[in-house]
């Protein structure tokens, strides 16, 4: 990968087939605006507030969580390079016979809306790409946690220049022990950009409301 080219990247679209839906995500990857479109719900950040347009009330979940979150599962393990970001050798993963190496990943008090959260990232000793990826969720809480959800990272495409992630498969857990597979999210219609979207763009529509503001 060129990482020169990657850089020069501007606009991130890829889309995630659901039952009875499919959403379509886009991403400014200079200054993190984005935004989800799926049927007629709308959500997203305009680098100020975080809005959401559903007027059928048919979104579930929590659009401040969510407009990101796949974002941030699909550009690993290229997002683990911000500031505000402490990297020590992880304990050994071992799963199905196979040891995989990694890195444990923590935040500086202030950074991101879940500065708590834990990530471990874990790879291939023969390829040296990532394989697994383990996180806690905290969102809400002042305090760490010591549950550990776990995602295999297995299938790679070529978009350009760039290797980006094909499929996401979440596992059952407990603990650090990994446990049975879930239907594998796959990412289609990915595509990456040079020029970035106009700022109208992610500006909140009028008939979107706002669901966080600094």
């Amino acid at each position: 990968m060129d990482l020169k080219i990657g850089k020069k990247m501007h606009t991130l679209t890829f889309e995630i087939a659901k039952p009875n839906v499919c959403e379509k995500h886009t991403v400014d990857l200079h200054n993190k605006q984005d935004k989800i479109e799926f049927n007629e719900v709308a959500m997203g950040f305009d680098g100020n507030e975080i809005w959401l347009t559903d007027e059928q009330n048919t979104s579930k979940g929590n659009p401040v969580v969510y407009h990101n979150l796949m974002f941030y599962f699909y550009a690993m393990p290229f997002v683990l390079g911000d500031p505000g970001i402490n990297y020590e050798t992880a304990e050994d993963l071992i799963y199905e016979g196979k040891t995989y190496p990694g890195f444990h990943i923590s935040y500086d008090e202030n950074i991101r809306a879940s500065p708590k959260d834990d990530y471990y990232l874990n790879y291939d000793p023969d390829t040296y790409q990532m394989a697994r990826l383990g996180y806690t969720f905290t969102y809400g809480s002042d305090k760490k946690s010591d549950s550990v959800r776990w995602t295999r990272y297995k299938e790679w495409m070529e978009v350009g220049d760039i290797v980006l992630l094909e499929y996401l498969t979440w596992h059952s857990y407990e603990g650090r022990n990994i446990k049975e597979a879930q239907d594998p999210f796959r990412f289609l219609m990915v595509s990456l950009d040079a020029s970035p979207k106009q700022d109208i763009f992610y500006t909140r529509p009028k008939n979107a409301k706002v669901v966080l503001k600094p």
